[in-house]
């Protein structure tokens, strides 16, 4: 089955600093089509408004990016917080600065993750991680720190792998897709634009960029994904309106579902 088109907050994340200002942007994701999202971006907004407001607009929560230090710090109310918005995937949006990017570091997180695993699979709950590109640095030799991720996480921890930092970080997106198989619920659409003049590269809305999404989709549903996460950090007028322009696309050109 091909995932569901989902929306990722972070998208829309200066849009979601206040308790009125995301009752309002939950209600434009609604009339954009959308019915699942990931909730990222929103630390400032009071949880039970996110709860009511999810009710509300019939949305559904598929996975969020959490600070890590609540996961070590604030768990049981984090999980509370999750139950309450019936989502079962706590996600991180990378390695925390406080892990140095060395063998160690990458170790020592590893174990961290995996203990937090643990304790989320007493609630029914998984933890997972998302990818950037500075992961596929090579650190040691030929070991790159996600070699250590990959190799290291257990099975209460899955990836949220990012299809634009894959590019950006120089692999074969497709191919590495592939080793995450059983590993992961939510893949990052985000598209790969190149702008000369600008870094080369720049974020696109999906069907907009260079990357192969109808390939992209054909392995989410090998990998058995359940959501593709629509993400576009940076946009270049309205981010609603690009949110939009990756729904159309991807609902229309690509067959994703909306539920």
């Amino acid at each position: 089955m091909k995932p569901i088109v989902t929306a990722q907050c972070y998208t829309i994340h200066p849009h979601i600093q206040t308790d009125e200002d995301f009752v309002e942007s939950m209600k434009k994701i609604k009339e954009i089509g959308y019915n699942v999202v990931q909730l990222s971006g929103h630390t400032k907004v009071t949880p039970s408004v996110i709860t009511e407001t999810l009710k509300e607009y019939d949305l559904k929560c598929c996975v969020t990016h959490s600070p890590f230090s609540r996961l070590t710090d604030d768990f049981d109310a984090l999980v509370k917080e999750h139950e309450d918005w019936g989502c079962s995937v706590i996600g991180v949006g990378g390695m925390p600065g406080e892990y140095p990017k060395t063998v160690e570091g990458y170790t020592e997180f590893v174990k961290k993750a995996n203990e937090i695993g643990e304790k989320l699979a007493e609630h029914g709950m998984k933890f997972a991680y998302h990818n950037h590109s500075f992961e596929f640095e090579r650190i040691s030799g030929a070991t790159r720190g996600m070699d250590i991720l990959l190799e290291g996480f257990g099975e209460n921890v899955e990836f949220i792998p990012d299809c634009f930092w894959l590019q950006y970080a120089g692999v074969n997106v497709y191919s590495w897709l592939l080793q995450l198989k059983g590993r992961t619920s939510v893949i990052h659409y985000k598209d790969y634009r190149i702008v000369p003049g600008k870094g080369n590269h720049d974020f696109a809305e999906i069907g907009n960029g260079n990357m192969d999404y109808g390939l992209i989709t054909e392995i989410a549903e090998k990998i058995g994904a359940k959501y593709a996460a629509i993400e576009q950090d940076s946009c270049p007028g309205d981010r609603f309106d690009s949110l939009k322009i990756s729904f159309d696309y991807c609902t229309k050109v690509l067959g994703l579902p909306v539920k």
